[in-house]
């Protein structure tokens, strides 16, 4: 019995480590493709850009507003820009983890979940003296909320995810009603099981595809501020 405790532990947490890297991969290159093209997009502007701003910053022929909005407009290119890209970049990166677990992995988020939930619960001190006959409802109840907010047992890269899963899903609720259909015993796998049936039927309302729009806003800002300098010095 011992034996097949452990073999089932490592086959959930080779599961589980397999899923937490998925999501991570997803968010990773994603992300860095999107900002890599935005940046290189922005340093190319800012290169086709230099003679006009050396013009706009140095030149005996313009005034010191000119002069104020050149440097200005290498402020923008240097630090504003790179920053919004890194941003629109990240949040795609983490819309399109989260398209991902709705659509083609919400048993592995569902277990993911409350495996993590579940490890808090037992874990933690305060919490812990409470059980005295394994879990209850009420305990579980009580322990959410708090838990949804801080989610203080998983790797910072996911926390984003999850947060924006629990607002779409609405996922306080949806777990609440599935314990509460749990008729059994409180236990991780019923759990999991009634939580999947629960998201399940909450997919077809919530399933997005992720938006370039912000990139596309913060690339048209780009473009703007590239024009805008070419015809300043015409």
């Amino acid at each position: 019995m011992g034996e097949n405790l452990f073999i089932k532990g490592l086959k959930q947490g080779v599961k589980t480590t397999a899923f937490v890297s998925k999501i991570v991969l997803i968010i990773g290159w994603r992300a860095a493709a999107l900002a890599l093209l935005g940046l290189v997009i922005n340093f190319s502007l800012y290169v086709f850009s230099d003679t006009a701003l050396v013009y706009l910053t140095s030149s005996a022929h313009v005034s010191f507003l000119w002069r104020l909005l050149g440097y200005l407009f290498i402020l923008l290119f240097f630090f504003l820009f790179p920053i919004f890209y890194l941003w629109v970049s990240w949040a795609w990166g983490i819309a399109y983890a989260v398209h991902y677990i709705l659509t083609k992995s919400i048993e592995g988020f569902v277990d993911y979940f409350v495996e993590k939930f579940l490890d808090f619960v037992f874990k933690h001190k305060a919490i812990k003296e409470k059980i005295e006959h394994g879990l209850t409802r009420s305990l579980l109840f009580e322990t959410l909320p708090n838990y949804l907010e801080k989610l203080p047992n998983l790797p910072w890269l996911l926390r984003p995810v999850v947060h924006l899963l629990i607002k779409k899903l609405n996922l306080q609720d949806v777990f609440t009603l599935a314990v509460q259909k749990n008729e059994d015993q409180i236990n991780k796998e019923g759990i999991a099981q009634k939580l999947s049936e629960q998201i399940k039927g909450k997919l077809p309302e919530v399933i997005k595809t992720p938006s370039l729009v912000p990139f596309f806003f913060v690339l048209g800002g780009n473009l703007l501020l590239f024009v805008t300098i070419q015809l300043m010095v015409l």
